[in-house]
């Protein structure tokens, strides 16, 4: 028997003068056999000194990541880049929670805190 992995992605906007059509493309739903059954989980501790690196590795062909910021002040982020020099492709405020689909070239993955060490929450699953 495979594994599921089942994402249900919704987004809300109460525009004012907005001309698109924003409830026919803010939500999905993709279902997806894994055809493996590797996963990993855990809190990391992120500091503002030298970038880290999440183990995206540990997996083998990583298909999705979920990394969450556990922050709760208001001033702090997490910025998730490609490369140790760190290039923002994601910049996680407290709270805020990102999902995404990893390509090829994601590992390694690396996270820098903004302005005090913080704690992040990260969820890698297998395809």
């Amino acid at each position: 028997m495979t594994n599921q992995i089942g994402l249900n992605v919704t987004l809300t906007l109460t525009p004012v003068g907005a001309s698109l059509p924003i409830a026919n493309w803010a939500s999905g739903i993709l279902a997806l056999t894994q055809v493996g059954n590797r996963f990993t989980q855990y809190i990391a501790n992120v500091s503002t000194m030298g970038a880290f690196n999440p183990g995206t590795s540990i997996v083998g062909t990583v298909g999705y990541v979920m990394i969450k910021n556990l922050d709760t002040s208001t001033n702090q982020y997490v910025a998730i880049g490609s490369s140790s020099l760190l290039t923002n492709l994601i910049q996680l405020s407290a709270g805020q929670v990102a999902v995404f689909p990893a390509g090829p070239g994601l590992s390694p993955l690396y996270m820098l805190a903004q302005s005090t060490a913080c704690q992040v929450e990260v969820l890698v699953l297998e395809l």
